[in-house]
C-alpha cells in the first residue's frame, strides 16, 4: 500500500506541474484550505484504496475482482463530473453520483483548490468521507486479507 501511495504522490506532483507550468494554475488556498486539501487528498486515497481491499474480501478469483472493481471505478469516474461535467448529465446518474466517494471528495477537493468555504458549503460531502473512511477502517481491521505466499 505503502508503494501506491508513493506512485499515487509522484504522479499528483507531476500532473501539478504540468497545470502550473503548461496550462497557467494558480492556487485560491489559504495555508488552512492547503492543509485541509493534502489531508482531504490523503483521505480520499485512503478511501479508494479502502474500496480496493474491500473489493478483494468480497470476491474469490482475481478475475471476478478485476471485472467489479473496473465496474465501479468506471460508473465512479462517469459520474463523478470528471469525464463529464455533471450539469450536462441525466438526473438518475446525478443520483447515483451521490453515493459514490469520488463525486464527494471531488467536491470538497475542487472546493478547497477554489479557495470556497468547504466546510459550510459541502459539509455533508465532509461528513459523507468521514463517514465511509470510519466504515472501510472497521470493514478492513475486522475481515484481514490473508494473503497468499
Amino acid at each position: 500500500m505503502v508503494t501506491y501511495i508513493v506512485v499515487n504522490l509522484i504522479s499528483s506532483i507531476l500532473v501539478s506541474l504540468t497545470c502550473f507550468l503548461f496550462f497557467d494554475a494558480h492556487f485560491y488556498m489559504t495555508f488552512i484550505q492547503g492543509v485541509s486539501f493534502v489531508l482531504f487528498w490523503l483521505l480520499s486515497i485512503y478511501i479508494f484504496y479502502g474500496l480496493g481491499y474491500v473489493m478483494v474480501l468480497l470476491f474469490k478469483s482475481s478475475r471476478s475482482t478485476n471485472i467489479a472493481s473496473t465496474a465501479i471505478f468506471l460508473v465512479m469516474i462517469f459520474g463523478s463530473g470528471i469525464a463529464i461535467p455533471l450539469d450536462s448529465l441525466p438526473s438518475l446518474i446525478k443520483k447515483v453520483a451521490e453515493f459514490t466517494p469520488m463525486a464527494h471528495s471531488i467536491k470538497v477537493l475542487e472546493g478547497l483548490w477554489l479557495g470556497k468555504q468547504v466546510f459550510q458549503e459541502n459539509i455533508m460531502s465532509v461528513f459523507y468521507l468521514a463517514g465511509i473512511s470510519i466504515l472501510l477502517t472497521v470493514v478492513i481491521y475486522k475481515y484481514k486479507i490473508k494473503w497468499e505466499a
